[in-house]
């Protein structure tokens, strides 16, 4: 198997979880989360801070407000839509 068939079998595996949360909470993924994973598992984003980002959220912890604003800026999103859904998030714990 392939670097890249690993890679997207462990990207297609973070996203499942992030779907299973939901389902899990209720709640329906929010449409910044929900991009932010297609994009990721799409590989149109190849970076160590997004993953983080995402095992982060997945493992129920918040990450660092220096984190989400890295991941704000290389995927030119709002740091403040990253911030309240990283909020939200743990709020629904």
């Amino acid at each position: 198997m392939g670097k890249d068939q690993i890679r997207f079998d462990i990207d297609s595996e973070l996203k499942l979880l992030f779907q299973l949360k939901c389902l899990e909470t209720g709640e329906k993924m929010t449409p910044v989360l929900q991009h932010l994973i297609e994009q990721w598992v799409r590989e149109e984003v190849r970076y160590d801070a997004v993953r983080k980002f995402l095992q982060l959220l997945s493992e129920g912890q918040r990450p660092s407000n220096s984190l989400i604003v890295e991941v704000a800026s290389h995927l030119k999103l709002s740091t403040e839509k990253l911030l309240d859904l990283c909020d939200r998030s743990l709020s629904d714990q």
